[in-house]
Order: structure tokens, then C-alpha cells, then sequence
């Protein structure tokens, strides 16, 4: 069966870490067709021509401010600039990399589209949400709408639990 994944990821770039190493080492392994879309960050096109899949790269994303509304207004421009991509590739799931801002958009692609979405949440994630209230109401938007929950460490399942129902399974 082929399957198509489009991949909503922050930092999704060689040399960016441990996240991109963790999702494009899963990625590598999967069958179909992978459509990653990230952030963009000077030097990235250059960078995309060493990754096996084809990269759309937008503008969007949580601006870096210590201002909320831009913050908001970054947020808001993506949802359009998503939608668009999304409805152009029709993928069968989408993969949320982290909660803040790409599972705030795969949940959006579910409830306009029906586009199931599987949500990524890493250690700092669920340490910023227990800490933030906006990060904790959206980190428990986000994963109780997903499809599917993964994370990278028995630490991190552990921690999300206090944002999913109790009968919740998270891989």
C-alpha cells in the first residue's frame, strides 16, 4: 500500500539535532512518499538537497518574540500557508513534529479536512506545557485530537499522561 506522510516539523534540517535525527532516522525507514514541511531558515534550500525527501519550506512558525501577538500573528499566517500545501498533496496522514505551532495545524487539517495526524512530543515539550498555561492548554488540545502519540523516552510518555485521557496509548 503506498502512503503518502506529509511531515510538519520545526528544525527539520541536517545538523539541527536531536529531534530531526530521532524523525528523519523514522522517516528513512518508512514506506511511501514523504512531503516534509519546516520552517525557513537561511541556508536551508541548500541543505534540503541532501535529504531524501522533497522539502516545502514556509514561513511560519512560532516567531521568536517575547511579544505574544507575534507570536499570534506568526501562527496565524500558517494556517493558510498550511492548508494550501495540504490540500495540494492530499497526503493519507499528517505528522505533527512537536505540538507548538505543527499540531496546532495538523488539528486544524483534521477538523476542516479529516486528515488524521499522528503528534510527536519530546521531553522539553511536555516540560514547557506543565510550566506555561497557554502551552498546557494547547499541549492538551493537540494530543487529545491526535490519531496517534509518540514520543522518544518512557520519561516523556510519563509526563504526557497528565494531557490525554488515562486509556490513552501512546507509542
Amino acid at each position: 500500500m503506498h502512503m503518502k506522510i506529509l511531515v510538519l516539523a520545526s528544525w527539520f534540517r541536517p545538523g539541527a539535532g536531536g529531534a530531526y535525527v530521532h524523525l528523519s532516522e523514522i522517516y528513512r525507514r518508512l514506506p511511501g512518499e514523504i512531503v516534509v514541511v519546516a520552517d525557513e531558515q537561511p541556508g536551508d534550500r541548500e541543505r534540503d538537497r541532501q535529504l531524501p525527501w522533497r522539502v516545502i519550506r514556509v514561513p511560519v512558525g512560532v516567531a521568536h518574540s517575547g511579544v505574544r501577538l507575534n507570536t499570534a500573528m506568526a501562527l496565524w499566517r500558517g494556517f493558510s500557508a498550511i492548508d494550501a500545501i495540504a490540500v495540494r498533496e492530499r497526503p493519507d496522514i499528517v505528522h505533527a513534529g512537536h505540538y507548538i505551532p505543527w499540531g496546532l495545524y495538523a488539528s486544524r487539517l483534521r477538523q476542516k479536512y479529516g486528515m488524521p495526524y499522528a503528534l510527536f512530543t519530546w521531553g522539553e515539550d511536555v516540560l514547557a506545557a506543565e510550566h506555561d498555561f497557554l502551552c498546557h492548554q494547547i499541549m492538551s488540545y493537540t494530543a487529545r485530537r491526535a490519531d496517534l502519540l509518540f514520543t522518544n523516552s518512557e520519561f516523556t510518555t510519563d509526563r504526557l499522561r497528565k494531557f490525554v485521557e488515562p486509556d490513552a496509548s501512546i507509542n
